[in-house]
């Protein structure tokens, strides 16, 4: 009788054209069934663009961080879909990835149609005030998010305005930091 099926070595995926060896170590974890993967400092959106793509298909992977790669709009583009299509990821480290208030859009909207993500950071991003605008129809929508960090986002007055609709209606979110965003005092009445 052969060996036991969990001894068996993992079948490693086909190496991706024109991702880093980092982003390939990344994707290859998560095709073995991992349920934390650390990609940090991707330099490139066609990286996070990968990595994104096979946590779409992933029913383990619980964390994901990316913190510091390069996702840009493109890489928030795919990191969204990933959002929708999960069926397990909780923790989502997305710290300094560049993302805009283009790429805020689209994890915005992900982030209203997502059943798994628990924790979300988005700290240092670029987000801006025309940014928040859809991060904060996500929150109003979503029902398990418990941790959110959108800390040094320029988002200012606008969008912690924008925002403060989305935390009244939320009944999930108790964790979130919201500093060094420009805020002033106007924000506070």
């Amino acid at each position: 009788v052969g060996a036991p099926a969990s001894s068996a070595a993992p079948v490693p995926t086909t190496a991706l054209a024109g991702v880093t060896a980092e982003a390939q170590r990344a994707i290859d974890e998560i095709a073995d069934g991992a349920s934390a993967v650390s990609a940090q400092t991707l330099t490139a959106s066609s990286d996070v663009v990968a990595v994104a793509a096979g946590a779409c298909t992933s029913t383990a992977l619980r964390s994901l961080n990316l913190y510091l790669s390069c996702s840009e709009l493109r890489g928030a583009q795919a990191i969204a879909t990933a959002i929708e299509r999960t069926v397990s990821l909780e923790t989502l480290d997305m710290e300094g990835n560049r993302i805009g208030a283009a790429g805020a859009v689209h994890i915005g909207q992900a982030l209203g149609d997502n059943a798994t993500l628990t924790e979300l950071n988005l700290r240092n991003n670029g987000i801006g005030g025309d940014g928040m605008t859809e991060i904060a129809s996500g929150v109003a929508r979503n029902t398990c998010l418990c941790d959110l960090n959108i800390d040094g986002n320029a988002i200012g007055v606008r969008g912690a305005q924008l925002l403060a609709p989305a935390l009244a209606v939320n009944t999930t979110l108790h964790t979130l930091n919201i500093g060094t965003n420009d805020l002033g005092y106007a924000a506070a009445g």
